[in-house]
């Protein structure tokens, strides 16, 4: 929704929003205090078009009838439409829809999906904390299967992949105890025969992984991809995006959340939030799991999805009223290419000097490919704030 212009007075405006019906341009007549209250026709008026494709066309209008404002065309206009109305159903007059400064100004409240996907988020983490198993995988294990043992129920069903080689350490674990997988050479004989059939066993674990390997002439045999999905557990496409690893992971996205999201679901309503929602987290999951393999989790990618999205649709519709400060741009920003630099850091690390261990679990890739995705979705027209019109 654009604004077109200002017209002094009501009936004038009233005139020109029926020849823009006529014309096939929505348009909306906000009403302003009129300057003397004994003349109830004084009221100047805005004039509003729902449709920016159309804008061009309107503005032409529109300065068509500043220059001959008593044309016949428009008063003709008006009465067709007032025929019309007569003989048969009434037509809804453009200047009884919302007022669009009372949709800008509407207070910022916390409904609808936004909700949900925040209860939803919070149910999970709960779940997660209540059937983790306590275990402390032993520290002689590879640290790619150490992860496997710790992980719960719901994340092992949520995940991107669980691959068979997590399956297969899992359980060793129910079959032996810390004691006997710390020392296995001196527990069992089995037991270190069927770890060392474990490591071998390929799963996929990004690109990141190939490359070091690559660079370090470490032999790696091809890996399957896409595991669980390819048994058709096609949820896993969007689910990690629901799972966090902490407290403070959760509460970082929570707030963030909270934040953009009611903004975004007020503009585009439920579908087409919910489908940003959707194609933003299957692309930045992807995008991760084909990185660093499925050993990830978090809303971080959604989130810098919508920073995108509302960075530049504040630019190219400022109209709509999309909040954001500079500052949480520039900080978001900041955010991302430090962790970016840190990423890169310990990837050369890695290639060119010796073994890091405890590296940053960081998901970057979703943070920077979601971010690509606001801004290419924000181009979109299907996307501009279609305010809901009353009757």
């Amino acid at each position: 929704m654009r604004l077109l212009g200002r017209i002094e007075e009501q009936k004038k405006a009233h005139r020109f929003a029926y020849f823009l019906l006529q014309k096939g341009i929505e348009n909306e007549c906000e009403i302003l205090p009129a300057s003397s209250s004994d003349d109830k026709l004084s009221h100047p008026c805005l004039i509003w078009v729902y449709d920016e494709d159309q804008y061009e066309e309107a503005k032409t209008l529109f300065q068509q009838h500043n220059e001959t404002p008593s044309a016949p065309e428009f008063e003709q206009a008006y009465q067709e439409f007032t025929k019309t109305s007569k003989e048969s159903k009434p037509v809804t007059p453009p200047f009884k829809s919302v007022n669009p400064k009372d949709i800008l100004s509407r207070k910022h409240k916390i409904s609808g999906l936004t909700l949900v996907i925040l209860m939803v988020c919070i149910a999970l983490y709960i779940a997660q904390i209540l059937t983790a198993p306590h275990i402390i995988p032993p520290k002689n294990l590879p640290t790619n299967f150490s992860y496997a043992p710790l992980l719960s129920p719901v994340q092992k069903e949520l995940l991107y992949d669980y691959p068979s080689a997590y399956t297969a350490m899992e359980t060793v674990f129910k079959a032996y105890n810390k004691e006997q997988i710390a020392d296995p050479q001196n527990s069992s004989e089995d037991l270190q025969l069927y770890l060392d059939k474990i490591e071998t066993v390929p799963h996929w674990q990004g690109i990141y992984h190939l490359v070091v390997n690559y660079k370090k002439n470490i032999p790696t045999p091809p890996s399957p991809l896409f595991e669980k999905i390819s048994q058709g557990e096609i949820w896993r496409l969007f689910t990690p995006a629901l799972l966090h690893v902490d407290l403070l992971h959760l509460f970082f996205n929570i707030i963030w959340l909270l934040l953009l999201g009611p903004q975004m679901e007020r503009k585009l309503r439920i579908g087409r939030y919910l489908l940003i929602i959707v194609i933003t987290a299957i692309i930045t999951n992807t995008a991760q799991y084909l990185m660093s393999g499925p050993n990830f989790m978090g809303l971080s990618g959604v989130i810098c999805a919508m920073v995108g999205f509302i960075w530049v649709r504040q630019y190219k519709a400022p109209w709509e009223g999309y909040l954001l400060q500079r500052s949480t741009l520039l900080f978001i920003g900041f955010y991302v290419l430090v962790m970016l630099a840190l990423q890169i850091g310990l990837f050369f690390m890695e290639l060119y000097g010796p073994k890091v261990d405890n590296i940053i679990g960081i998901a970057n890739t979703a943070h920077i490919v979601g971010l690509m995705c606001g801004v290419i979705m924000a181009q979109f027209k299907f996307f501009a704030w279609r305010p809901k019109k009353i009757n």
